[in-house]
């Protein structure tokens, strides 16, 4: 049996998995903008302490590598416009993050993407 439904973070999984007995918890929104879930579902389920939280350019890098591998599946207009909605879930909870995603929306182009991430973190360029 597989349990479903408002599972944001690993403390959700493991509750779900203890209240509804299910052999397997599915993670569906609570990992969008959040690929990190998965490890630190992990980590709890094995009775591991929690790793610390990703810092902003480790959010930042995992958008960016996301964008790419949907550049290679869709091109970069379709990828680019596809990205906007899960740039924002990334930034989400960041300092700043909302001035972030007000300029993630206009984004046509990895090039817009990547010096938007530089920026913030910072930086000439991000890789």
């Amino acid at each position: 049996m597989f349990g479903s439904g408002d599972v944001f973070s690993a403390d959700d999984a493991l509750r779900l998995a203890r209240e509804t007995g299910c052999d397997a918890v599915l993670l569906a929104r609570g990992a969008l903008g959040n690929p990190f879930l998965f490890a630190e579902a992990r980590r709890l389920f094995a009775g591991l302490p929690p790793a610390p939280a990703p810092s902003p350019a480790e959010r930042l890098q995992a958008a960016l590598r996301q964008l790419a591998g949907a550049v290679r599946l869709y091109g970069e207009a379709t990828a680019c416009r596809e990205m906007r909605k899960h740039f924002c879930a990334y930034t989400r909870g960041l300092p700043g993050g909302a001035h972030l995603r007000s300029l993630a929306v206009a984004a046509r182009a990895v090039a817009d993407y990547q010096a938007l991430a530089a920026e913030y973190l910072g930086k000439k360029d991000l890789e």
